[in-house]
């Protein structure tokens, strides 16, 4: 399985969820690791940041050094830059995107029109929102 964790690093979600989406993304790994052959997070604020971490033995880790880099919700930005990596992918292996957010995308349009491009892939996607204690 290849999974994509989208995670929210806008000014509405603040250090202190951002940093509750990534402790949830390193839970939900620790969890699914050995069904797991790549783990990919993209950070979206003003811009999508990839990072790739290969079989995600280290990924429980390393995602808790992730830094809130603050910014407007492009939430396409991030939806974009999945299904381009996605497609790049074998498409033997279940592809997974986890997208995290608290609320609304600055773009909504965009981010709808996003989200039906994904849909039309066989992607198998999951929102969690509003990330609280």
């Amino acid at each position: 399985m290849d999974l994509y964790f989208l995670l929210d690093t806008s000014y509405s979600i603040g250090p202190e969820k951002f940093a509750r989406e990534c402790k949830l993304a390193s839970d939900i790994s620790l969890r699914i690791q050995n069904t797991t052959s790549s783990i990919t997070t993209i950070d979206y604020s003003d811009t999508a940041i990839m990072h790739i971490y290969g079989d995600g033995h280290r990924f429980s880790s390393l995602i808790l050094s992730h830094k809130w880099r603050g910014g407007n919700t492009m939430t396409h930005s991030a939806l974009e830059m999945a299904l381009s990596a996605s497609a790049a992918k074998s498409r033997e292996r279940k592809q997974v995107v986890i997208l995290m957010s608290d609320g609304a995308s600055t773009s909504p349009d965009r981010t709808e029109k996003m989200a039906r491009k994904i849909h039309q892939r066989p992607l198998e996607t999951f929102v969690i929102g509003k990330i609280h204690t």
